[in-house]
């Protein structure tokens, strides 16, 4: 694929996540479920998470909460509304979520901020800025290679966790722990391979995902022990390997999405991406430089 071709997709990526951005910022005082934002970039909610990231630089949440208390900020300035009025018209669903949040942000409160100063200057504006695309991840081991896969009856331990939440892969870590004995015994030893997939929760307004933790069911095994039943479709899949800390899953999962699928002409299909960790992951140290994970993507038809 030539340069040109390459950097035209690279662009019809960025546009798209401008829509959705134009899309937010039009919607700021609505309770705008992000999903609506997704579908003007013709992405699922999950492919739209992972690519409005790469292009902006924080997820569409943090962006969609940060506009608010920037644009709520501008309204304390102007003097002309009161602090619950804002609250409802920045799409706060109470004036305690709006001082809440504002004050963990600017530490002030709104009413402190208010009077702090006579123009009231905007304090850390936070405003759209793309940057550029990640064209390597340091973590990738080989390149990518696009292959046939599936499907795979799996039985799982299951959570659901708040998207962008800070300790998102300590919780998706204790989940594994805590259900470690089930899926042994599910899967049988040795126990070959395990699989790590998050799908939206639906009614979350795409702010949460349910994870699953899941193995290989050997054969008769009833889906009634505890776990349950996920069964990866069958389909044209990215596989790519990971090599390197779990910190920096991410970094390489915004490579692919961002960078490498533009690149190579191709979109992600509507299936859900996943991990598969297998004995060559060091669950001891997730931070060992040489530990490794397979990512498999899914991707919509050439």
């Amino acid at each position: 694929m030539g340069m040109s071709t390459q950097r035209l997709l690279e662009k019809e990526y960025r546009e798209r996540v401008m829509r959705a951005v134009a899309h937010i910022e039009a919607n700021l005082g609505n309770p705008l479920p992000l999903e609506e934002a997704a579908e003007r970039a013709s992405w699922s909610y999950f492919h739209f998470h992972r690519v409005f990231s790469a292009v902006i630089g924080v997820p569409p949440g943090e962006y969609l909460r940060m506009r608010r208390l920037t644009e709520g900020t501008r309204l304390l300035a102007l003097r002309s509304l009161s602090i619950a009025a804002i609250a409802e018209r920045v799409g706060f669903g109470s004036v305690e979520a709006f001082h809440r949040s504002f004050k963990a942000e600017f530490g002030k409160t709104p009413a402190e901020y208010r009077r702090s100063s006579g123009n009231l200057a905007l304090m850390n504006p936070f405003t759209p800025v793309e940057r550029p695309l990640v064209h390597i991840a340091g973590c990738l081991a080989g390149e990518p290679v696009i292959e046939r896969f599936g499907p795979v009856r799996l039985l799982c331990a299951r959570e659901e966790f708040v998207l962008e939440q800070p300790a998102l892969s300590i919780g998706i870590h204790t989940l594994w722990e805590r259900n470690w004995n089930l899926l042994v015994s599910a899967a049988g030893q040795p126990l070959v391979r395990q699989y790590g997939l998050a799908e939206p929760s639906p009614g979350s307004a795409g702010k949460a995902i349910v994870y699953y933790a899941g193995v290989e069911a050997r054969e008769g095994v009833p889906e009634d022990g505890g776990l349950v039943p996920y069964v990866i479709p069958e389909g044209e899949y990215l596989r790519a390997l990971h090599r390197g800390p779990s910190s920096k899953l991410n970094e390489t999962y915004l490579y692919l999405y961002g960078t490498w699928l533009p690149r190579h002409g191709r979109e992600p299909g509507m299936a859900m991406d996943f991990d598969v960790y297998d004995e060559r992951y060091d669950n001891d140290n997730r931070e060992s430089p040489l530990s490794e994970v397979t990512f498999r993507i899914p991707l919509a038809p050439a």
